[in-house]
């Protein structure tokens, strides 16, 4: 990995001054002595103690720097959870240095930067983990500057995620990229929470193909467990949203919007398919939304024996035709309603409710070619509006259906390359076993 230039390192500054959470400026003692090659941002609330022991095996634990943020939402003060955790660490690490809410510590051959966000400095509860992973990048982002961390990366990961060997080594494609995520697959038994999770993950993989398929720069994953984004793409982006959830799906969407780094071209949000992260299958209402509540949701319906439904297929025919019809727009951008009249009549209204003619009237006369136009367009009908044409589409004219009417190769997978279809294939399988082991249609 290349250093920051001067100019990246300007950037960086002017957000760590103006955006930044307050602990990015604490001062650490001695700062060279953590020099490390790596940077892992680990954020925790009511976790136990061997995730952290996990990172200390790994292969390259010597040479990354974790910085865990420890904390809870303010309507949970004092957390039971957290205390016990505290409690392993003071009996099982060694603690070098603390002072108010950070403490440096080692474990084994790592060495672990702790933000203790508790007790009187919890986090607001509508801020939660968004903020909490904001914290721990802010103040990643700023070692990086001062040259403590050797690649220009921020890495992410969750407790509940197992980190693979190769984890930082990401690939030369990168240089272009603001943004790396990971493929990953859930650690499920046969119990309900394992079926749940499957499912769940089938479903993740289900949208990320379909948007694939309807031509959406937007088909990817976004789970924070699962994610490595550039320092100074993350400082550009103004950081993650301090947010209860969600935080990752948002940070990407802003990513896939900047330029690619200076000197390259390429997709901005790189996917590391050669790479898989272990998540473990398990209940969590620690977000309000997420794969947490939506396995205890999926977990009840398979209880229930009620077949859970999801997205229609041709919702996805209907978005495509809006998403390979951008040459015909830019053409008829000054006739809007000539437009509207190409395309299928809820394709058509979904684009009137999402505010089309708003975009086409801030847009005239501003894009000097289709290639302009048609950026500004994808920068427009980004991550989050795609989602909300989807979810107005599902609500007019194409209800959810039953998982088990979905013909799983050809509505999941689509027209994808090999690798892909190589490395989804067991996911494919555990989704298929789900469905066959007993939900009713």
């Amino acid at each position: 990995m290349t250093r920051l230039s001067p100019e990246a390192k300007r950037r960086m500054a002017a957000y760590l001054a103006g955006y930044a959470e307050a602990e990015a400026t604490l001062i650490l003692p001695q700062p060279e002595r953590l020099r490390r090659r790596y940077v892992l941002v680990l954020p925790l609330f009511n976790e136990g103690a061997e995730c952290v022991l996990r990172v200390a095996h790994h292969p390259d634990a010597a040479q990354t720097l974790l910085i865990l943020v420890l904390n809870e939402p303010d309507t949970q003060r004092h957390h039971p959870g957290n205390r016990a955790f505290l409690d392993v660490m003071a009996s099982q690490w060694h603690t070098e240095w603390r002072d108010g809410t950070l403490s440096l510590h080692r474990l084994g051959p790592l060495q672990i930067v702790l933000i203790s966000r508790l007790g009187d400095a919890a986090l607001p509860s509508r801020k939660g983990v968004g903020l909490a992973r904001k914290i721990g990048a802010d103040l990643a982002c700023n070692l990086i500057t001062q040259d403590v961390i050797d690649t220009p990366w921020v890495f992410f990961s969750d407790a509940d995620a197992r980190i693979p060997a190769g984890y930082f080594d990401l690939p030369t494609d990168t240089r272009s990229a603001n943004a790396c995520v990971y493929a990953f697959h859930h650690l499920c038994d046969d119990s309900a929470t394992g079926s749940a999770t499957a499912l769940y993950e089938g479903m993740i993989l289900y949208y990320q193909q379909q948007l694939r398929r309807a031509g959406s720069p937007y088909a990817y994953q976004s789970l924070g467990s699962c994610m490595a984004v550039r320092a100074e793409a993350y400082c550009l982006a103004r950081g993650f949203p301090p947010r209860a959830a969600g935080e990752d799906f948002y940070l990407l969407n802003k990513l896939a919007k900047l330029p690619p780094a200076s000197g390259h071209t390429g997709s901005p949000i790189y996917e590391f398919r050669d790479c898989t992260v272990q998540i473990e299958a398990r209940e969590s209402d620690r977000v309000p939304f997420g794969t947490g509540p939506a396995v205890i949701r999926l977990k009840r319906l398979i209880e229930e024996g009620t077949t859970p439904k999801y997205y229609d297929p041709a919702l996805f025919d209907c978005l495509g035709s809006v998403l390979h019809s951008v040459p015909t727009l830019w053409l008829l951008r000054a006739q809007p309603g000539d437009y509207l009249a190409t395309l299928p009549n809820p394709a058509a209204n979904m684009l009137r409710d999402v505010g089309l003619e708003a975009f086409l009237r801030a847009r005239a006369g501003q894009d000097k070619n289709e290639a302009a136009f048609t950026r500004h367009f994808h920068h427009w009908f980004d991550a989050f509006r795609t989602l909300k044409a989807v979810h107005y589409l599902q609500a007019n004219g194409f209800p959810d259906v039953p998982v088990t009417a979905l013909s799983l190769p050809s509505s999941i997978l689509g027209p994808v390359d090999t690798n892909f279809i190589r490395s989804a294939g067991v996911c494919i399988s555990r989704l298929q076993g789900a469905l066959s082991g007993g939900l009713a249609s």
